[in-house]
């Protein structure tokens, strides 16, 4: 049976979503707490400086992933996801 896409709500700082919004910051380093897959949706949600959310959503879909058995140097528990734009899909 196919896994199922999950989609994942993740806060995102002004200078990375920015990055991001213009295409330049194609990939997320996360800390690998929400079971990340290939194909899997997440939903970058801009927070400023104080922690609040400034209302700026963007889709992206998860197109690779690597974690420490891949890349010398990332922290155990951490994973570098490769990413595209989603904002054509509507996953809910």
């Amino acid at each position: 049976m196919p896994r199922r896409v999950s989609v994942h709500g993740l806060k995102t700082a002004e200078r990375w979503f920015a990055l991001q919004a213009a295409g330049v910051k194609r990939f997320e380093i996360r800390r690998n707490d929400r079971g990340f897959w290939p194909g899997d949706l997440i939903l970058l949600e801009e927070i400023d400086e104080a922690g609040k959310f400034t209302g700026r959503h963007l889709l992206r879909r998860v197109t690779f992933m690597l974690d420490a058995a891949d890349v010398e140097g990332l922290a155990v528990g951490f994973v570098i996801l490769g990413t595209e734009s989603a904002e054509d899909e509507i996953p809910f």
